[in-house]
């Protein structure tokens, strides 16, 4: 929870008054190979296709991976990161296990109250590719925020993964589906 705070900070210090986008028509990247995938092989992202690179991780210590879609711009957020995994819980367990917990997580488990007395703030449970997945959505400190928690087991025990969307406010619906389409490009491969 603390990491959540962090980057909430993060985002909202980023933040200042939005400049309008340019809306375009943009691609569907469900069918798109990968850009990038995790170095364990276990899940991959998919971006390129709807105009976002991949840039240093410079907003926030933890990012492991970061990319900017076309609307970045200096006093404008308009990114996505993946934070650096932690450990998720379960010291070991096969991914049904780990799903089973996942699926057990509330709003109270993972979400500060600030966030989720927002008048937007979205929780859901879903499962990708045999992952179970925790979504939430939300705006907070002049930035909408998509988020999508997962956890994968390792040989030193399950990690916890949350991939991060954020946009200045106002974003437009536009805006919304391309973030949307980057967080559910998000796809896992089975455990070897």
């Amino acid at each position: 929870m603390k990491r959540l705070l962090a980057l909430a900070i993060v985002l909202a210090a980023a933040c200042s008054p939005a400049i309008s986008a340019n809306e375009t028509a943009q691609p569907d990247i469900s069918q798109v190979q990968a850009d990038w995938t995790d170095p364990s092989g276990r899940f991959s992202l998919s971006y390129t296709a709807r105009g976002w690179q991949r840039i240093e991780p410079m907003r926030h210590a933890d990012d492991v991976f970061e990319i900017a879609g076309p609307n970045d711009r200096p006093g404008r957020i308009y990114m996505c990161s993946l934070l650096a995994p932690e450990r998720g819980g379960l010291l070991h367990g096969s991914q049904a296990q780990i799903n089973a917990d996942m699926r057990r997580r509330t709003v109270a488990d993972d979400v500060p109250p600030q966030w989720s007395s927002t008048p937007d703030f979205q929780f859901a449970h879903a499962t990708v590719d045999g992952v179970a997945v925790i979504d939430m959505s939300l705006s907070r400190n002049s930035t909408y925020q998509r988020w999508r928690t997962f956890r994968l087991p390792g040989s030193l025990g399950s990690t916890q993964h949350q991939l991060t969307c954020g946009a200045t406010l106002p974003v437009s619906d536009a805006e919304r589906a391309d973030l949307e389409a980057i967080i559910t490009s998000l796809h896992f491969t089975p455990e070897r």
